[in-house]
């Protein structure tokens, strides 16, 4: 798994927004995420060994930005929640399944997927 050397240290220090080709931080943070959990997953024996000593070189600074990356993308979709619970106190009837849809895509724009991710790296 030679890409371990290529991923992890992008997992530490993502590249900031690149505005040419328009993809932002909190973008390629997601992309890294699913990646590794995507190892995490998907690797059995060494492999998998690997993977986890990975997270615990370098006196565990791995395992401290994926709890960094946690709390980052859980302000943010409490933010988005707080939101939402005050869109659905304005509405004088109940949501429709369409404002539903709605206020989960604003839910999965915020970093839930990525939130989902984290969680299941750690």
């Amino acid at each position: 798994i030679l890409g371990l050397r290529t991923i992890f240290p992008l997992f530490m220090k993502s590249p900031k927004s690149n505005k040419l080709i328009g993809i932002s931080e909190d973008t390629v943070n997601g992309y890294i995420c699913s990646i590794i959990c995507s190892l995490v997953r998907n690797c059995e024996g060494q492999q998998r060994q690997r993977l986890i000593n990975k997270f615990i070189e370098s006196n565990m600074a791995k395992i401290d930005r994926v709890l960094e990356l946690h709390f980052k993308h859980l302000e943010k979709l409490q933010i988005v929640d707080h939101l939402i619970d005050r869109l659905r106190d304005d509405l004088e009837v109940e949501a429709t399944a369409e404002q539903e849809d709605e206020f989960y895509m604003k839910r999965l724009d915020a970093g839930l997927f990525t939130l989902h991710h984290i969680d299941f790296i750690i």
